[in-house]
Order: structure tokens, then sequence, then C-alpha cells
């Protein structure tokens, strides 16, 4: 199978988005429930917590970019200001070419760690 042939399921990927939302918001519940950083990946301050998410077998990105508007749609709709590093990790080397691009393109910036 190749990576078209996943990507093509957008539903799943708007389930991946919805949950990851939820797991967000969960770790940020049990930051602020005084559940301590080592556990959920570090505090920057109440309402602004950064979480750490790893993509393992990252592909070509979807998860990555899910990851992303998942931690916007939570800021947004619970008016936090949590920040996100993701890292990525992929062994095909043509998928990491496409990760690298899109960290550029799609202005991933320093959110996004690539691994290949």
């Amino acid at each position: 199978m190749t990576y078209e042939v996943f990507e093509q399921d957008e539903i799943k990927y708007v389930k991946y988005r919805e949950a990851i939302a939820k797991a967000i918001w969960d770790v940020c519940m049990g930051m602020s429930e005084g559940h301590g950083d080592d556990v959920y990946g570090g505090e920057h301050g109440h309402g602004s917590q950064c979480i750490r998410i790893a993509v393992l077998g990252a592909g070509r990105g979807p998860l990555i970019a899910a990851s992303l508007s998942a931690l916007q749609d939570v800021n947004q709709l619970h008016h936090t200001s949590h920040t996100i590093h993701v890292l990525g990790v992929e062994k095909n080397p043509n998928a990491v070419i496409t990760l690298r691009n899109r960290q550029v393109t799609e202005q991933w910036g320093e959110r996004v760690q690539v691994l290949g």
C-alpha cells in the first residue's frame, strides 16, 4: 500500500484530530489538577502548557497536521494558549523529504521535529 491509499480516507484523519484534541484536553486538565509535568510533558504556566506528541511512522505527515490542528481546536474552544511539540519519526527517506518540505511550506517550524 502507498501513502496515497492511506491518506484518501479523510474521515479517519478527522476522527484522529478529534481524538487527539480530547487527549490534549485531558492532559491539560491533568496538569491543572497538579499531576505534574513529568507525566504530561512540561508545564509553562496556567493555561499555557507545552504538549509533546510523538508520531512514530509519520509517513507524509497527516497525523502531524492533525495534531497541530487539534491543539488549535483546543485553544480556540477553551480559550487557552497551549503550545505543542510534535516529534515525527519516519524511516522512509522519501517521506522524510516530504515531511521536511511540509515543515517549511506549512510553517510547522519549531513545533515539529522530523527524525528519519
